[in-house]
């Protein structure tokens, strides 16, 4: 089965973003589906899956004839999958905006996508799909929390602007020390200590 077509229907670009259930989730639906038949059809838009993907697969496992329904008029789709799939109550806040926010990305980041959602949230997830895309599907799935990596991602800048502004100082007051920093023949904090060390040495026989 390919991600984008599921029994010709196409998935939307907007719900294939969405995780598919894992393992022992999906067992539990396809058993469901087998014993009380499929409660809430499948959406539609036009041939377009919007809604449904994990029933429909379960329908197909189950041998059960999936139902579907057409998306109402007038209703926008990306709208109905962030309703549908994003705000049920089984996913944490961090994971549902997560998810919004990278949908947002790449719908050009209508402000209507994430309306509703603590914009504190919404910045820092903003913040790790731009800086540490790769964390989103650790996210998305639980692994990580939006604040674990976020505290990363500005740990890792404080860090890098001591990095900078402490090399700018050595290669002002030290700049053969700054040297052996950048040829790699010392670290950066070895570099300093060494300096402090000089100055030490220098005030000793000066006193």
């Amino acid at each position: 089965m390919a991600d984008d077509d599921i029994d010709g229907h196409p998935v939307h670009p907007a719900l294939a973003l969405i995780p598919l259930m894992k393992d022992g989730e999906m067992q539990g639906l396809v058993a469901s589906i087998k014993q009380n038949g499929l409660r809430d059809p499948i959406v539609l838009d036009g041939e377009v899956l919007i809604d449904g993907r994990c029933r429909l697969l379960a329908c197909r496992i189950a041998g059960v004839e999936p139902r579907f329904k057409l998306l109402p008029a007038g209703k926008d789709p990306v709208d109905w999958i962030v309703s549908a799939n994003l705000m049920r109550t089984h996913r944490s806040p961090g994971q549902r905006a997560m998810q919004v926010v990278q949908i947002a990305r790449d719908l050009g980041d209508p402000e209507w996508c994430v309306a509703g959602i603590n914009p504190d949230l919404v910045e820092q997830c903003r913040t790790i799909l731009a800086a540490y895309p790769t964390a989103v599907p650790l996210i998305v799935s639980g692994a990580y929390t939006v604040d674990r990596v976020y505290q990363k991602i500005m740990q890792d800048r404080r860090t890098n602007e001591w990095r900078r502004l402490t090399l700018a100082r050595l290669e002002a007051e030290a700049p053969a020390i700054a040297d052996l920093v950048s040829s790699e023949q010392l670290t950066l904090q070895e570099a300093v200590d060494l300096h402090r060390r000089r100055q030490s040495q220098a005030a000793d026989g000066n006193g």
